[in-house]
């Protein structure tokens, strides 16, 4: 080894600076001054093959060279400032070594020599996870020649090993490595050292995973479910796989990563039942399941209850059914379409509607032949909710007379004046008749005599007097109803009329 005048030991760097000053003296238009040292290990072997970086700080000059097999380099700077700094850089490998010093104002050289933070029978390397992450605290051995060394990477995942100088080309080093969930088993056979042998760790921890869970959720309506997974090392991906009970396979969806979390929406289910699912989470090499075991359970029930769209009727004829109808639908399905309703009388009856076609339903309430106020609504269920139509209460319904009495003339076609003429009629009503009115011109007169008829059941009748003429008797009847309504016989009286021919007359 050369002889070094003195040395400078930089205890933050390992760097050993030494310095040999020459009497010549250079200035930055002098020929070039040239930065010379050598190159050690740590424990002071001279190092070859180290790249080294010659930096002069005030023009920027930048020189490279590699350190020779005696540790020996020599850089030349044709551009330099006396008194300022140059900086030596080495790489061997992964490892790195600077040292500075001012170039000398009295000297055609100057001396900066580096030490490399590890020996020349060194096995070293650095250890990194699948995910790229440095392997920092890990726990690492390794065997060679029948001996066991134990350590501990440092926070920058780098770990060194002193393997002697007795070590011979080719030689099996075996190396174990664990913690953190990470292990690796491995050998190397290096040529030579120091020997660099950088380790991919295995990932053996699966992530941990939870889940947000719900007991329900409706029917037709989407699940959102957020996952949050944590790993030793990294989540590469994660899906979710979901079913009905029963159903024979499972349907995945890719979870997408927003912040912290890993979110799906699982399609609303179109039937009620069991919704099973789970989520799997995949780190490169291990997968974590939530649950452990088995699924999640969410009923899927049905809140909501059918529509009813029905135009309510407001009024019907007595004589007349009051036909219904209406249009139900579900979310799921209609189980039972039920019409309530009061008659006249104050009895209340239900039935159900009878499906016409797709969605429609009819009923009809009987014919009520009578006057008054009904009431009905509409119920439907889908077997787990109901809907009135309308919400509360009732539909009211004016059941109304709208036919008038019937009325048949019992009229003889010939009368004798001096007899007077039996004038009758069977007048009848599907509620009931109020009155008859008999409108009767004799032969010769001029206006209609108006009289009430008598009623003898169905049967009203009025005895026209005697009278002294012949010719034709015109008459007409009214009828009208307990509700008002009128008839009259024949039905456009008085513009047509019945006609009685009177044969003959009292003698004066």
């Amino acid at each position: 080894m050369k002889q070094r005048t003195y040395a400078l030991l930089v205890a933050a760097t390992l760097i050993t600076v030494m310095l040999w000053i020459a009497p010549d003296t250079e200035s930055s238009t002098a020929p070039p001054h040239n930065i010379v040292g050598y190159v050690f290990d740590q424990n002071g072997n001279p190092m070859g093959g180290v790249h080294l970086t010659v930096t002069e700080e005030y023009f920027g000059h930048i020189v490279e060279t590699y350190s020779e097999p005696n540790g020996y380099y020599q850089v030349p700077l044709s551009k330099y400032n006396v008194s300022n700094p140059v900086t030596v850089k080495g790489l061997y490998k992964s490892v790195e070594a600077t040292n500075y010093s001012q170039i000398s104002s009295t000297h055609s050289f100057t001396v900066i020599e580096l030490t490399m933070p590890l020996d020349v029978y060194s096995l070293f390397g650095s250890l990194e996870t699948p995910g790229k992450a440095v392997g920092a605290d890990m726990e690492i051995s390794v065997f060679h020649d029948g001996k066991t060394q134990t350590g501990v990477s440092n926070s920058n995942g780098m770990y060194w090993f002193d393997m002697g100088s007795n070590f011979s080309p080719f030689e099996t080093i075996e190396i174990s490595v664990w913690g953190n969930g990470f292990s690796k088993e491995t050998a190397v056979n290096p040529v030579a050292l120091p020997y660099e042998f950088n380790i991919i760790l295995d990932d053996i921890e699966p992530p941990t995973v939870t889940a947000s869970s719900a007991s329900s959720v409706p029917l037709r309506e989407y699940l959102n479910v957020q996952v949050q997974a944590h790993d030793n090392d990294q989540v590469i991906s994660g899906s979710l796989y979901y079913k009905m009970e029963g159903e024979s396979s499972f349907t995945a969806i890719t979870l997408v990563k927003s912040g912290n979390y890993w979110n799906c929406d699982i399609p609303g289910m179109t039937n009620t039942g069991r919704l099973l699912y789970y989520v799997s989470m995949y780190d490169g090499t291990n997968y974590g399941r939530f649950p452990a075991s088995g699924n999640v359970i969410v009923d899927v029930i049905d809140v909501l209850p059918p529509e009813i769209f029905h135009t309510p009727v407001t009024t019907v004829a007595s004589h007349e059914d009051l036909a219904l109808t209406c249009h139900v639908t579900d979310d799921h399905q209609v189980e039972t379409v039920v019409l309530h309703y009061m008659d006249l009388t104050g009895n209340t009856y239900q039935s159900q509607m009878t499906p016409s076609s797709s969605d429609t339903y009819t009923a009809a309430i009987p014919a009520q032949k009578k006057v008054g106020v009904m009431y009905y609504r509409i119920e439907a269920g889908d077997g787990f909710n109901v809907f009135s139509s309308p919400v509360d209460g009732n539909y009211t319904v004016t059941v109304a007379d709208v036919l008038p009495p019937v009325v048949t003339p019992i009229i003889p076609a010939t009368a004798h004046a001096h007899e007077g003429v039996m004038v009758k009629a069977d007048i009848t009503d599907n509620i009931g008749v109020a009155s008859g009115y008999l409108f009767y011109k004799i032969p010769g007169a001029t206006d209609f005599v108006n009289t009430s008829m008598t009623p003898s059941g169905k049967e009203y009748s009025f005895h026209i007097p005697p009278f002294n003429s012949t010719g034709t008797l015109s008459l007409y009847i009214i009828a009208q109803d307990t509700s008002g309504n009128v008839k009259s016989e024949p039905s456009d009286a008085p513009a047509f009329l019945i006609n009685v021919s009177v044969v003959d007359a009292l003698s004066p």
